[in-house]
């Protein structure tokens, strides 16, 4: 089982699905300062409270995050068709079983690098137009929740692309 996750983590090391998982919190950035030069509250905070942490976990956890899962999990099943890597573990009599749990070990850590990405990406933020970083506690919370949360998430879509055919 570890060697099949150390091959996962091997083929992801220099592929789409990094680049992909590192890339889409930076889009956070852009939409941070696009939120900031559009407000009429130039210093990010509404009454003492930071409109920016809002706004960029509502729009992760509910926008960005399933899709950011669908494409790794789509790219890496194409990947591995491309590959033949069924084909391949059926001819050496490899378990297929442990294939997928290294799959989905190897999903949760890329979504959970992803999470801290947008954590620190959020903490940037705040620092950069209020000067100052609240409730990291919270932040680092509710990061671990929606990580928690987008776990069924990676299960689910990876059943559907293996079972199911794509329309």
């Amino acid at each position: 089982m570890l060697n099949t996750f150390k091959c996962e983590l091997l083929k992801t090391r220099s592929s789409s699905l990094l680049h992909t998982t590192v890339g889409m919190p930076m889009l956070f950035m852009i939409l941070t300062v696009m939120a900031i030069l559009s407000s009429k509250s130039k210093t990010g905070e509404i009454d003492g409270l930071s409109f920016i942490q809002t706004d960029i976990y509502n729009l992760w956890a509910t926008a960005l995050l399933p899709i950011m899962v669908v494409i790794l999990v789509s790219l890496d099943q194409f990947q591995g068709r491309q590959a033949h890597e069924l084909q391949r573990y059926y001819a050496n009599d490899w378990s297929i079983n442990k294939l997928y749990l290294a799959k989905l070990i190897k999903f949760w850590a890329l979504i959970l690098l992803a999470q801290l990405e947008v954590c620190l990406v959020t903490m940037l933020s705040n620092l950069l137009t209020t000067g100052h970083v609240t409730q990291i506690g919270t932040l680092l919370g509710v990061s671990m929740l929606i990580w928690l949360g987008a776990l069924p998430l990676i299960s689910v879509n990876t059943f559907l692309l293996h079972y199911a055919t794509p329309l």
